[in-house]
C-alpha cells in the first residue's frame, strides 16, 4: 500500500484503477460482490434487479452492466446467455486489481456499448500467506416501514414487505510458493449461502392469499461454492 496509491484514475484513457485490497477495505454491499468497485466508478449508478432476488444492476454511461465486457486475465468472464456483472459470482479474496475503462475505449480492447472491466488476479508469492472472512446478516437486521405491533400483510397503509437477505457467507484464500523463485499458487474458495425473502405489496399478498389456499410469503434460496486455483511459473 505504501508502494503506490490504492486508486488511480487515468486521465488519457478514461480509465479507473481499484486496488484489491482498496476494495475490500471498504463494506460497500452486504454480500461482498467482486463488482463492488463499480460503485466507485465514475459515472456508475445502481439499482435492485427487477427479479426480488437482491442482486444490484450496475447502470453506467446509458447502458446496463449485460453490456459491459468483463475479462478475467485477459478471457471473457461473462455468459452469452446473462452476461450482467451481477451474475457474475467470485470471492472477492482472488481480486488483485481491477482497471475499468470508462471512456476514450481503444480498439485493442474488446467491442462494448458499454465499460471495459479487467480484472487481475492475485498470485503465490514466495512466502505463505493467507485470508479469511465471514460475511454474516440475519433477517432481523432488516428494517421495514411497518410499526411495531402492525401486520405488512394487513397493513391498511399498503406498506407491504421489503425485499430482506439472510447471508452466511465465508471466504478463505491461501497461497505461497511450490518452489522458491521458480513455481507458485494461489487458491480461494467462496461458500455462499443467502436466503432472500421476497417483497410483495399488501394488495399482492391479500390477492395470492386469497387465491391460493394456506399461500405465505416465502424466501428464495441461493446456494452455491466459489473455488479458484490459479498456478504459476518461470
Amino acid at each position: 500500500k505504501g508502494e503506490s496509491p490504492m486508486l488511480e484514475v487515468g486521465t488519457s484513457s478514461h480509465a479507473l484503477n481499484i486496488s484489491g485490497d482498496f476494495q475490500r477495505e471498504i463494506p460497500i454491499q452486504a454480500r461482498r460482490s467482486y463488482a463492488d468497485f463499480l460503485e466507485m466508478s465514475t459515472g456508475i449508478i445502481t439499482r435492485p434487479v427487477d427479479d426480488n432476488s437482491g442482486r444490484v444492476l450496475y447502470v453506467g454511461h446509458g447502458v446496463d452492466s449485460w453490456a459491459y465486457a468483463i475479462q478475467l486475465e485477459g478471457s471473457n468472464a461473462a455468459n452469452y446467455q446473462d452476461p450482467g456483472a451481477q451474475n457474475i459470482a467470485m470471492s472477492t479474496e482472488i481480486i488483485a486489481d481491477t482497471n475499468v475503462k470508462l471512456a476514450g475505449v481503444p480498439a485493442s480492447e474488446p467491442m462494448t456499448v458499454g465499460l471495459v472491466v479487467i480484472i487481475v488476479t492475485k498470485s503465490g508469492g514466495d512466502r505463505f500467506s493467507g485470508a479469511a472472512t465471514y460475511t454474516f446478516e440475519p433477517f432481523s437486521w432488516n428494517g421495514n416501514n411497518v410499526p411495531a405491533g402492525a401486520s405488512a400483510t394487513s397493513d391498511t397503509s399498503g406498506r407491504g414487505l421489503p425485499v430482506t437477505q439472510k447471508i452466511n457467507q465465508p471466504d478463505l484464500a491461501f497461497g505461497g510458493p511450490i518452489k522458491r523463485g521458480k513455481a507458485w499458487f494461489f487458491g480461494a474458495y467462496r461458500y455462499q449461502n443467502t436466503l432472500t425473502g421476497v417483497g410483495f405489496t399488501t394488495q399482492q399478498v391479500q390477492n395470492y392469499s386469497a387465491l391460493v389456499k394456506g399461500w405465505t410469503p416465502f424466501s428464495n434460496t441461493l446456494r452455491g461454492s466459489q473455488p479458484f486455483l490459479k498456478l504459476t511459473t518461470q
